[in-house]
């Protein structure tokens, strides 16, 4: 009937038609005159309604904005701009049904879950906002299907339905938690056991400081001779290093074919640590950080560390998945390569050590098993940040049409809505 919109009888208009038609078939069976009228008169609220109908869809655009960003478990808002473009008429009763799902790699996409948000009035040339909040509880993809806009005003009796906008993808970074003081205590005595790369910057020796007294094991090439005879003692040139630690993380994410809840849950706390390592790590300056990953593919990074850094890596974490461990090796072999004397080695694996080949490294690496209770040692996992009713309730979106999958929580609130 109309370009991109689609009109449909609800279960009242059916009803209401049956009525329509009785009330015909008895004036044209009686030849009443007056039956005829009336249901001449029956048939004008559908006509209306057609008419509004087709008028209020006409030239709406719905406008999505997602976050940049988000972990899983964050509270996710999802802001929703309805716009108005026609001169004159409002749009009233405007329903947008938005519908999310899990993208994966292995298996199927998940089954969507709809959210259904209610515009009451949109005035024209105007539009209005509003807000929902959504909580995604596994990382991954996730696919925001085309809104489709909905309307039955005035009287219910017709649907009136448009698909609008593009589908939208959102990438949710792995869960991040607390590293505990056995984590720092670990890092600390690898420096100061000399598990510790300097890399001098500047001059040879360093940057220039200043003169102070001669000390044993310091080089005769640092001796400033003019100062010494001044002083009648020796003095050398103190020189300031400016020294970067390096860190090699090695993430190994092996998951047998086999593999059931227990390997998947040590997968996903494996993916939390390595992300808040990295998290970590990206706020101090001045150490080299080399990350392998190994899993159903290989990403390898070996550079300075930084907050962009870190964003990149935990987006690579958030599509990340458990492979049989064929790239352990050649992860193993990239990290010898860029590893530097007394650098720190710490690997992440899903599984215990004894199920390893020996590892030659210049340094032993601290291994965690992210599958054994000792994991707690060094990290815990922050749960998910919890819905708050610290907003006005407003349309409760339908249930999940997958709950077994936990991927999305069942309860969302409809959060604002303005009329500009």
């Amino acid at each position: 009937m109309f370009s991109g919109r689609r009109i449909t009888i609800t279960r009242e208009g059916w009803y209401y038609l049956f009525v329509i038609l009785f009330v015909s078939a008895g004036a044209v069976g009686g030849e009443v005159n007056l039956m005829m009228l009336l249901a001449g008169i029956l048939i004008g609220p559908l006509l209306l309604q057609w008419r509004i109908i087709g008028t209020s869809l006409r030239r709406l655009e719905m406008e999505r904005r997602l976050p940049e960003h988000v972990c899983a478990g964050d509270p996710l808002r999802v802001q929703l701009v309805l716009h108005n473009n026609r001169r004159r008429l409002g749009s009233w009763c405007v329903l947008a049904r938005d519908q999310i799902r899990r993208l994966s790699q292995r298996k199927k996409a998940a089954k969507a879950t709809e959210v259904q948000v209610f515009f009451p009035f949109t005035a024209a040339g105007e539009k209005s906002v509003t807000s929902y909040q959504w909580q995604l509880n596994q990382r991954g993809q996730y696919q925001f299907s085309a809104l489709r806009l909905q309307t039955r005003f005035p009287f219910g009796l017709l649907k009136g339905s448009r698909k609008i906008s593009a589908d939208q993808l959102l990438l949710v970074c792995p869960r991040t938690g607390e590293l505990t003081s056995r984590w720092f205590q670990a890092m600390e005595a690898d420096r100061v056991g000399g598990q510790e790369a300097y890399q001098t910057r500047g001059n040879a020796e360093g940057d220039y400081y200043g003169l102070r007294h001669w000390q044993p094991g310091d080089s005769r090439r640092w001796i400033h001779w003019r100062t010494s005879a001044r002083l009648g003692k020796l003095a050398v040139r103190q020189f300031e290093q400016q020294r970067d630690r390096d860190i090699a993380l090695l993430l190994d994410l092996h998951l047998s074919a086999e593999a059931g809840l227990p390997e998947q849950a040590a997968l996903e706390l494996a993916v939390s640590m390595a992300a808040t390592v990295i998290q970590e790590l990206g706020r101090h300056s001045g150490i080299r950080l080399i990350f392998a990953c190994s899993g159903t593919s290989m990403h390898y990074w070996a550079t300075s560390s930084s907050h962009l850094l870190a964003r990149e890596i935990n987006q690579a974490l958030a599509t990340v998945e458990g492979g049989p461990g064929r790239h352990f090796q050649e992860c193993i072999l990239n990290i010898k390569e860029d590893l530097r004397p007394g650098s720190q080695v710490v690997i992440i694996s899903t599984r215990r050590e004894s199920f390893q080949e020996p590892i030659q490294f210049p340094v032993k690496p601290l291994w965690i098993d992210c599958s054994s209770q000792d994991l707690e040692e060094y990290f815990q996992l922050s749960p998910p940040a919890s819905l708050a009713n610290r907003i006005n309730p407003g349309r409760v979106p339908q249930e999940p049409l997958n709950p077994p999958s936990n991927d999305l929580v069942t309860s969302h609130q409809i959060e604002e809505r303005s009329t500009q």
